[in-house]
């Protein structure tokens, strides 16, 4: 099973030969791709008269350029955008049925006092409004009351 895309992990530290502290031409996290950490394994030498070649390779080389992490993040973005915009417009349409089913269940509810009122010459908008109307208020004060516990919530 390969856990690392080397294979082995990435180490932080000095791994050049040069003596100078701020020199980075190797680069400060290296990889080894057979696993041989030590330091003739990553820069190589001489031992006993033989010369070892160094298999380091800078972790820079291997890490995700910025260009492609934003194309990826993008289309994450896109992608929650998405869903969000589903469960919201399905929200939506929801709500859209509980309302028309409550008024009905008001209409069904008033049904006598409608009719006597229409009955008596009062106008549609006029019983509308007064059996609407007595709603509002409970309306206005729940969505105050669900936005300022929405806010408060974040």
């Amino acid at each position: 099973m390969k856990l690392f895309e080397n294979e082995y992990p990435i180490f932080n530290y000095k791994a050049s030969k040069e003596a100078e502290f701020n020199d980075v031409s190797k680069g400060l996290s290296v990889s080894q791709q057979y696993g041989d950490f030590s330091s003739f394994g990553l820069n190589g030498g001489q031992i006993s008269g033989r010369s070892l070649t160094g298999y380091q390779v800078s972790s820079m080389k291997s890490i995700i350029q910025l260009s492609e992490a934003k194309k990826i993040q993008k289309r994450v973005m896109d992608n929650i955008t998405l869903v969000v915009i589903f469960i919201v417009s399905g929200i939506i349409a929801l709500c859209i049925i509980i309302i028309m089913l409550i008024v009905n269940l008001v209409i069904v509810k008033y049904q006598k006092i409608i009719a006597v009122m229409k009955v008596l010459g009062y106008k549609n908008s006029y019983i509308l409004s007064v059996f609407v109307g007595m709603y509002i208020p409970i309306v206005m004060v729940t969505t105050i009351l669900g936005y300022i516990v929405g806010v408060l919530s974040m």
